[in-house]
Formats: C-alpha cells, sequence, structure tokens
C-alpha cells in the first residue's frame, strides 16, 4: 500500500505563503505535504490523488479534490465469486428431473426472472462499492456512504476542526 503521507522534501528552503491571497489555504502550497506529479485517470482506482473530472455536491468553486478513496476491489471477490455461481445455477437445475415439471413458457419466465435478479444484484453491489468514497480536499474530508439506491449518508468535517484519529 502506498503511503499517504510521506513527504517531499523540496529543494529550496524558501518559506511559502499558507494562503492565496484570498485568505483560503490550500494544501499544495504547503511544502513538507505529498506531491503526486500525475493525477489519477482511472475511475475505478481505490488510491486515486488528484483524481481528474472528480466533483461532489457541496463543493465550493475553488475546493479542489486531493485524494479520493474508496476500498480495494480485492474486497469486492466476495459478491463476484457469489454472483459467478448465482449465474450457473440454472444450468445445475436443467440437470435434474425437476425442471421437467415446468412448462416451457413459465420455464423460461423463471428464467429470465433469475438473470434480472441476478443483474440487480450485480448492479446495486458494484454501485455499492463504486460510490461508498472518502473524499480529501484541501478544506475538508468528507466520508459518503451509499447506502442503497436511493439513500446516501454524506458526513464532512474541516481539515481545521479534525484533532485526532483513531483506527480500528
Amino acid at each position: 500500500m502506498p503511503e499517504i503521507y510521506s513527504a517531499t522534501k523540496s529543494k529550496t528552503k524558501a518559506k511559502k505563503p499558507l494562503t492565496n491571497g484570498n485568505g483560503r489555504r490550500h494544501i499544495d502550497e504547503y511544502s513538507d505535504v505529498m506531491r503526486y506529479e500525475t493525477p489519477s485517470k482511472n475511475p475505478f482506482d481505490a488510491f486515486a490523488p488528484k483524481p481528474e473530472g472528480i466533483f461532489f455536491d457541496a463543493q465550493d468553486r475553488e475546493e479542489q479534490v486531493v485524494l479520493l478513496l474508496r476500498r480495494h476491489p480485492i474486497t469486492q471477490i466476495k459478491w463476484f465469486l457469489i454472483a459467478i455461481v448465482l449465474l450457473f445455477f440454472p444450468l445445475v437445475f436443467q440437470l435434474m428431473p425437476l425442471g421437467d415439471l415446468l412448462s416451457p413458457r413459465f420455464a423460461l419466465a423463471a428464467l429470465f426472472l433469475w438473470y434480472l435478479i441476478i443483474t440487480g444484484f450485480i448492479m446495486e453491489s458494484f454501485l455499492s462499492w463504486f460510490f461508498n468514497v472518502f473524499i480529501i480536499t484541501d478544506e475538508r474530508v468528507i466520508d459518503v456512504d451509499f447506502l442503497s439506491l436511493i439513500y446516501k449518508n454524506v458526513s464532512a468535517a474541516k481539515i481545521d476542526n479534525i484533532e485526532d484519529i483513531t483506527a480500528a
């Protein structure tokens, strides 16, 4: 895992101002803060420094997204394997003698309904992973929890107000 808070040392020891003239602090102007030369262009990155094209609802005009974090794709293996097993389940069901009890029209409708449910499961699992993110900007830290297709919970804290961080 890459180091998130490793600082690069600047070659010059000149002090840079903490504000941009408006009184607003910008993380890019600090001399001892991490700097990534290439912004992330992959929308599926778990660790995306300076992502391009990422915006959120309550973003200020001058606020810049510094880091976008989401769970690593390897954490999605469980639902992915479940989806693969469920996709092949009708083939196993056809090998059993119980498959002949249904009329062909009803069997086709049941098969269509089965794959519709599996598609819904895959889409909901993917969207839940994709939209559960932590966004770190030059002004605040935002946690977006995508709980279902119609509900999300957004928590934000100004960087100046953060005093202690504990990890469980």
